[in-house]
């Protein structure tokens, strides 16, 4: 998985967080 600005993105905001740490679990 890559980490990129969209990514950082995601993580500010709280449906944006729930789907990132489904990504990391997969």
């Amino acid at each position: 998985m890559s980490v990129d600005g969209s990514w950082a993105v995601k993580l500010n905001s709280p449906m944006g967080a729930q789907d990132a740490v489904l990504t990391l679990k997969t």
